[in-house]
C-alpha cells in the first residue's frame, strides 16, 4: 500500500509542479506585450522586468494552483486508468480512500500554500509592483519635458516649458491644473526643479518665484505670489492603493507617452 502511495504522490507531485510552471508562465505571458511597451518606451530594463516577473508571481498562484492541481489529477488518473494500472490496484483489494490518500495530503499542501500566497505574499507582491511600476514612471517623467513644448503626461495637468535647462532643471513654467471639486489653477514660474520621489509614489516640482491665479463661477478669483513652493503632481498612470492586478496592467503602459 505505501509503494503505491509513494508511486501515486510522485506522479501527481511532478505533474502538478510541472503544469504549475507553465500556468504561470502562460499567464504572465498574457501581459508581456505591455511589458515589451514599458521596455521600449518608459525605460525600464530587463532587471525590472525580473523584478515584475517575480512580484506578480504570488498573485498569479491564487490561480495556478487549484488549476495545476486539478489538471495533474486528471492526468495521472487517466494515464493509470490507461495503462489498467488503477484496475490492478483495485483488484488488490484497495479501497477509494486509500487511492486517494496521496491526492487529499497534495490538496491540503495547496490550500495551505494558497492562504499563504492569499494573505502575505500577494499582498507584499502587489505593493513592490506598484512601487517598481511607478519608480519607472518617475525615471521617465523628466525625460517627457521639452522646450517650447506642452505637455500633458500629467493627470488634469498641462505644463509648458519654456527652456529646458537639465532632465531636472527647468525655466519659464506655466501650468494649467483642473482641480478636483475646485476651479482651475494657473501657475507661472520662473524656474522649477524636478524631484521625483518614486518611494513615497510622488513626482515634485519646486517651482521658484512662483505666481498663481483661480478664477470662480462667482465672478471670485484667488491669486498668491511665492518665492519657494512646492507642487506635487500626480502621474496619469498613477494607480489607487487598493487596486487590483487587473486594474494595474491592461491601461497604464499606453498612457505614458
Amino acid at each position: 500500500m505505501m509503494i503505491v502511495h509513494r508511486y501515486m504522490g510522485k506522479e501527481l507531485l511532478l505533474n502538478f509542479l510541472v503544469i504549475l510552471i507553465f500556468l504561470n508562465i502562460i499567464l504572465f505571458m498574457h501581459k508581456f506585450l505591455q511589458l515589451t511597451r514599458m521596455v521600449l518606451i518608459k525605460g525600464a530594463d530587463l532587471g525590472d522586468i525580473f523584478w515584475i516577473f517575480v512580484y506578480l508571481q504570488p498573485s498569479l498562484m491564487l490561480l495556478t494552483i487549484p488549476m495545476a492541481f486539478i489538471i495533474s489529477v486528471f492526468l495521472v488518473f487517466g494515464r493509470m486508468l490507461t495503462d489498467n494500472e488503477m484496475v490492478a490496484i483495485r483488484a488488490s483489494g484497495m479501497s477509494f480512500w486509500n487511492i486517494s490518500k496521496p491526492i487529499f495530503i497534495i490538496a491540503v499542501f495547496g490550500l495551505v500554500a494558497s492562504m499563504f500566497f492569499s494573505l502575505y505574499f500577494a499582498p507584499s507582491g502587489l505593493r513592490a509592483f506598484k512601487t517598481l511600476f511607478y519608480k519607472v514612471i518617475a525615471g521617465k517623467a523628466a525625460l517627457s519635458f521639452e522646450s517650447g513644448t506642452f505637455s500633458k503626461t500629467f493627470k488634469d495637468t498641462v505644463i509648458f516649458v519654456n527652456k529646458k535647462v537639465s532632465d531636472e532643471k527647468l525655466k519659464g513654467i506655466f501650468i494649467y491644473r483642473q482641480m478636483k471639486d475646485r476651479q482651475p489653477m494657473v501657475t507661472v514660474a520662473k524656474e522649477a526643479v524636478f524631484m521625483p520621489k518614486p518611494e513615497e509614489r510622488l513626482i515634485m516640482l519646486s517651482l521658484n518665484d512662483a505666481v498663481f491665479h483661480s478664477s470662480g463661477t462667482d465672478n471670485t478669483s484667488t491669486s498668491g505670489v511665492f518665492k519657494k513652493y512646492t507642487l506635487a503632481l500626480t502621474s496619469a498612470d498613477e494607480q489607487d492603493e487598493n487596486a487590483k492586478l487587473d486594474e494595474i496592467l491592461p491601461d497604464p503602459f499606453y498612457h505614458f507617452n
